[in-house]
């Protein structure tokens, strides 16, 4: 083999090193952005297969309603954490059950920077109060009475949707329903590490 067919067989592998490192480089750039970009958006996986992105940044878009006195609100966030629960009372066989769940974190860390707010979803304001009358939930519950969130935010099907945002916006963890006690006991004890090293 001549120096010249050598040199050249040498600038060939560089050159196809070089440029395998510039799209490894690019690859990572575009998935970074992509994360970065979408710090608000989760991607979830429903009981049927398919998929429903959230963009929790629009929740503030949407027109919500005192269950208790019917008047329109808008969200406003009070804390630096958020555990935003998404659920249809009448049509959501782990919600009773995961409802204790919710009323501990509320009872432990509301004052400690989470905010625990129930959102209710394809029911009545009767139905609704009716609810609240029952469980007297320790934390907020408003009404989407026009699926003003389901058009806004994206929501999955099945309920109850949780997911919990950071100091700012973000999303730090989301879960679908659990029919499992012992699910549901590991959501909340992932909320709890999460106020704990907050």
């Amino acid at each position: 083999m001549s120096f010249s067919t050598r040199n050249s067989t040498f600038l060939k592998s560089r050159s196809t090193v070089l440029g395998l490192g510039l799209l490894f480089v690019i690859c990572l750039g575009l998935y970074c952005l992509r994360i970065h970009q979408a710090p608000y958006k989760v991607e979830v996986r429903n009981l049927d297969r398919s998929n429903t992105i959230v963009d929790v940044s629009n929740i503030g878009k949407a027109t919500l309603f005192e269950i208790e006195t019917g008047e329109p609100v808008k969200f406003v966030p009070e804390s630096e954490y958020h555990l935003l629960i998404f659920f249809s009372p009448s049509d959501c066989p782990s919600c009773l059950d995961e409802f204790r769940v919710w009323q501990s974190l509320s009872n432990r860390y509301q004052r400690s920077g989470l905010q625990v707010v129930g959102i209710l979803i394809n029911t009545s304001l009767d139905e609704s109060r009716s609810f609240m009358k029952s469980l007297k939930p320790s934390f907020s519950l408003y009404l989407d009475n026009g699926k003003e969130i389901e058009r806004t935010m994206g929501l999955p099907h099945d309920t109850p949707f949780k997911v919990v945002t950071g100091p700012d916006g973000k999303v730090v963890l989301a879960d679908g329903p659990n029919f499992d006690p012992s699910k549901q006991k590991a959501f909340g004890e992932r909320v709890i590490a999460i106020m704990q090293s907050s």
